[in-house]
C-alpha cells in the first residue's frame, strides 16, 4: 500500500456525551497528529465516533476498503452493541491490504464488538477476552484495581487498568514507544 498520510482515530460507538465519545481521547487524538506530522508531511487525522447515519457509515467503509487510511487507531468502548459486521469486513480489507491497526479496549465487555473480527484478523480478535466470552477464566489471570473495586472484572489479560499488549507491531510509531509492555493472551 502507498502511504497516504491519512490516519483514523474512531470508537466503536455513536457520540454519546455521557459515554466514551471520542472527545475524550483528545490528547490521545493530539499526539497522533503530532506524532504523525513529525514523520510524514501532509499527514492527515481524522477523529470521530462511529457514524450514526447509513450513509456515512457505508463512505467509511469504502476508505477503508480503498486504503484511504494508512493508520486505524480503533477505540472500543461498545458494550457489544458496536459496529455492524460491515465495518469489520471493510476493516480487515484495509488490513490486508496494509493499513496499520491499533485496538484500544477497558474493562469488563467494553470493546465486545471485537470479537467480530474475521479473516485476516482473527487471531486479533481471539486475544481479546470478556467476561462473557470466557466465563471460567482463572482468577490468577485476573487483575483487580483496588481503586475502582466497582469494576468487578477488568480486561484481564492485559494486566492492570491501562495495561498494554502488542499482537503483532509491523510498524513503528514513536507512540507506541512504551517503557514496558504486558505479555497478555497472544495467539
Amino acid at each position: 500500500m502507498a502511504s497516504t498520510g491519512n490516519a483514523l482515530l474512531q470508537t466503536t460507538i455513536g457520540a454519546d456525551a455521557d459515554d466514551w465519545c471520542i472527545e475524550r481521547f483528545s490528547l490521545l487524538a493530539a499526539q497522533i497528529r503530532a506524532a504523525g506530522e513529525a514523520q510524514q508531511p501532509g499527514f492527515q487525522l481524522l477523529v470521530q465516533n462511529h457514524p450514526s447515519s447509513a450513509e456515512d457509515r457505508l463512505k467509511l467503509q469504502n476508505q477503508l476498503r480503498s486504503g484511504h487510511f494508512e493508520q486505524v487507531w480503533l477505540i472500543a468502548p461498545d458494550l457489544d452493541n458496536g459496529p455492524e459486521p460491515a465495518f469489520f469486513e471493510a476493516l480487515e480489507a484495509a488490513v490486508a491490504g496494509g493499513t496499520h491497526l491499533v485496538l484500544a479496549t477497558d474493562h469488563t465487555d467494553l470493546g465486545s464488538c471485537l470479537l467480530q473480527l474475521d479473516g485476516c484478523l482473527s487471531n486479533v480478535g481471539r486475544t481479546q477476552t470478556f467476561g462473557r466470552s470466557w466465563p471460567d477464566l482463572p482468577s490468577d489471570q485476573e487483575y483487580a484495581n483496588d481503586a475502582c473495586p466497582a469494576i468487578q472484572r477488568p480486561c484481564v489479560v492485559t494486566g492492570q487498568n491501562g495495561g498494554v499488549q502488542i499482537c503483532r507491531q509491523r510498524l513503528d510509531h514513536p507512540i507506541l514507544a512504551f517503557d514496558t509492555t504486558i505479555a497478555g493472551h497472544l495467539i
